[in-house]
């Protein structure tokens, strides 16, 4: 048996259960679009490792020489 049959079926949800509507697609798109910067990228991922998922200001600034 697989590790991911051991885990049972309510731990972890599908990503989605079908494809994306072009509604759902045309409403997800400018998010995608905002993320599609590097430096925005880069401030993403600095926040989303830093503890409970927040960071201050001035930690983020001292990553980009400002």
């Amino acid at each position: 048996m697989s590790k991911l049959g051991l885990l049972g079926g309510g731990c972890c949800a599908p990503l989605t259960h079908e494809p994306l509507a072009q509604g759902d697609a045309d409403d997800l798109a400018p998010l995608f679009k905002a993320l599609g910067d590097p430096a925005r990228l880069r401030l993403l991922s600095l926040i989303a490792c830093h503890e409970g998922g927040e960071a201050c200001v001035c930690e983020l600034t001292d990553a980009f020489d400002l």
